[in-house]
């Protein structure tokens, strides 16, 4: 078992809290995910309002101090925000950061931009219970916008995003998927994944020779390729990107900050996102279309 956070020194904590009412996380969320199943619509809204209520206030009696973040969202929770504070001041939390949601540059959704007068209403209403932080003071804060996840927001995988195309020797997409339709598998927790890639033209290889041509051809699945065994350090993530050295993206729904950043230092780049895969896929090899978006989810 691993020391408790307190033991390791973790002294402060800061917890996003969109809703403490069921009804409004299911409104939120798109999906939650306690483990490694994703629960959809309706099975997860009030798990996670106890879950993150067992968590504040464990925390609190470890002493830990911890301090809650909320999304305000126009038309959904923006009159909700008074309860969350109240909420958390209950279970121990020592003060509050309200930030507004801003949508994406391209996203079109019936959510708009928080506005300063919402944003007012929303302080004053928490900072009757508990002292309203300053944002601008803290690094590393969310900025939820539609397609993202609130907290650590994912690539967004949007027409003219400015990823590059897959090409050259790394000519491939692959993808964590446990139903062949959507991205929806953490990366640690993937055992296979799904190759995706143009066809290949008379006499093309697996890894694209250059000497024999361009891949040619609709995008389609060519494939499933197993995960390497689950191993410690880096040694897992340096078999994963042998089996995947020909591929120019991941997706997965969620990975860890390590993986990441040591995938792409092999040429690999891990993309988080929640979304069908279909429409990802068409859209990082040029594509215009990208299937519906599922919106942002929470991992319990």
């Amino acid at each position: 078992m691993p020391p408790p956070l307190a033991d390791l020194g973790v002294s402060n904590v800061t917890l996003l809290m969109d809703a403490v009412d069921p009804e409004l996380v299911d409104t939120l969320y798109a999906w939650i995910r306690p483990g490694t199943r994703t629960l959809r619509p309706g099975e997860g809204a009030a798990l996670l309002v106890d879950e993150q209520a067992v968590a504040l206030a464990a925390l609190v009696k470890a002493g830990i101090e911890v301090t809650v973040c909320v999304t305000v969202y126009p038309g959904i929770n923006d009159t909700h925000v008074g309860d969350i504070a109240a909420a958390a001041k209950v279970l121990g939390a020592s003060g509050i950061y309200v930030l507004p949601f801003v949508p994406a540059e391209d996203a079109a959704g019936p959510v708009p931009a928080a506005d300063a007068a919402t944003m007012d209403a929303a302080r004053n209403a928490a900072a009757a219970y508990l002292p309203v932080l300053d944002a601008s003071a803290r690094d590393g804060l969310p900025v939820a916008r539609r397609t993202g996840m609130g907290c650590g927001e994912p690539v967004a995988v949007t027409a003219g995003s400015g990823l590059p195309v897959p090409g050259g020797d790394r000519p491939y997409v692959a993808v964590a998927s446990s139903d062949g339709f959507d991205v929806d598998e953490h990366l640690g927790h993937a055992r296979q994944f799904l190759v995706y890639g143009p066809k290949a033209g008379p006499g093309d290889g697996p890894q694209n020779d250059p000497t024999v041509g361009p891949m040619v051809g609709p995008v389609e699945l060519l494939g499933v390729r197993p995960a390497p065994p689950a191993g410690s350090g880096d040694a897992r993530w340096e078999a994963l990107a042998a089996v995947l050295s020909d591929c120019a993206y991941l997706l997965v729904s969620s990975a860890g900050q390590r993986p990441v950043e040591y995938l792409a230092g092999k040429g690999l780049r891990v993309i988080q996102t929640e979304d069908n895969i279909e429409g990802l896929v068409d859209v990082l090899y040029g594509g215009g279309k990208k299937g519906k978006n599922r919106g942002k989810g929470r991992t319990v």
